[in-house]
């Protein structure tokens, strides 16, 4: 299901990764970085 509007849409994908205690993926693109990293806001 997606609903789209102008300015919100809800698609939604759900991904698996293993982060490590820095909150920094393990995989790692062609040129080195991570592919995904959190961080608190």
């Amino acid at each position: 299901m997606s609903l789209t509007f102008a300015s919100f849409s809800s698609s939604r994908k759900q991904v698996n990764v293993v982060l490590n205690e820095d909150g920094v993926a393990q995989a790692k693109t062609s040129n080195g970085v991570p592919h995904m990293e959190l961080r608190a806001i």
